[in-house]
């Protein structure tokens, strides 16, 4: 996981292991909880569509997670 603040003011956060998975923020805390919202929606749609790959994404969120 990844949290930087960009020169416009916003906070950018992304999960490198999980392609996709980004967002930006008005503050670093916001962007902190939303990209914990948004692995959380990335891993339900992953789910609910069989990604093939799942498995070892699911191996990397539990590590993630904890």
């Amino acid at each position: 996981m990844d949290i930087i603040e960009e020169k416009d003011g916003y906070w950018y956060g992304r999960i490198f292991e999980l392609d996709g998975c980004q967002t930006t923020f008005d503050t670093k805390e916001d962007c902190l909880k939303e990209l914990e919202q948004v692995k959380r929606d990335y891993l339900e749609l992953k789910l609910k569509h069989g990604d093939p790959n799942l498995f070892s994404k699911t191996i990397i969120m539990k590590k993630l997670l904890t």
